[in-house]
């Protein structure tokens, strides 16, 4: 009968080693690849969401980034700069990633450029353009039934939220107010 051969307490060890480092490395590895991905979501989301959208930074990671990274979350921490209208994220403080807020155009990831550079590169903000409502308004008149789209929105939402006459889907963050029927 075949008897096993006896393993000594140093193949233990090397076994156990060897048992550590398959579970370890890709783990590791993984993490050093998926890093930048989670901390650009971060900064690019949160920049979106507390200088464009309003919304105070712990409210926000937590309603709509904190799902979006799931078990990674914990390894997230960022940084809200209102005077430069920047936020910063890291992970385990590796792979820090920066978006800033420009007015117009919202926020951008800034990989190898500084806020000045990526301004420069940006068109013309949209305040300093000419207003387009009337052009707006008159394309909806030709080409949309308006008062087919308002009675199936007042049927979905029981109201009709917007600003200027521009009809949201769903209801707006504070400081937008419902529509009259005029509008």
């Amino acid at each position: 009968m075949f008897q096993g051969a006896k393993i000594g307490p140093m193949s233990r060890k090397l076994i156990v080693w060897l048992l550590l480092t398959c579970l370890l490395v890709p783990g590791t590895a993984y993490l050093f690849l998926a890093a930048p991905t989670g901390t650009a979501l971060t900064a690019k989301q949160m920049c979106s969401l507390v200088f464009v959208s309003r919304l105070g930074p712990h409210r926000a990671f937590q309603t709509y980034v904190r799902p979006l990274l799931g078990p990674a979350a914990w390894l997230m921490n960022f940084e809200v700069d209102r005077v430069r209208q920047q936020v910063t994220a890291n992970a385990l403080g590796m792979a820090t990633a920066a978006a800033v807020h420009h007015s117009g155009h919202g926020c951008v990831l800034m990989h190898r450029h500084t806020a000045h550079e990526i301004a420069a590169l940006l068109p013309i903000a949209e305040s300093n353009l000419p207003p387009v409502w009337g052009q707006n308004a008159q394309h909806r008149g030709l080409h949309f039934d308006s008062t087919a789209l308002g009675a199936a929105m007042k049927d979905a939402l029981g109201a009709r939220w917007g600003v200027d006459g521009v009809v949201f889907r769903d209801r707006p963050a504070e400081g937008f107010r419902p529509l009259s029927t005029s509008e």
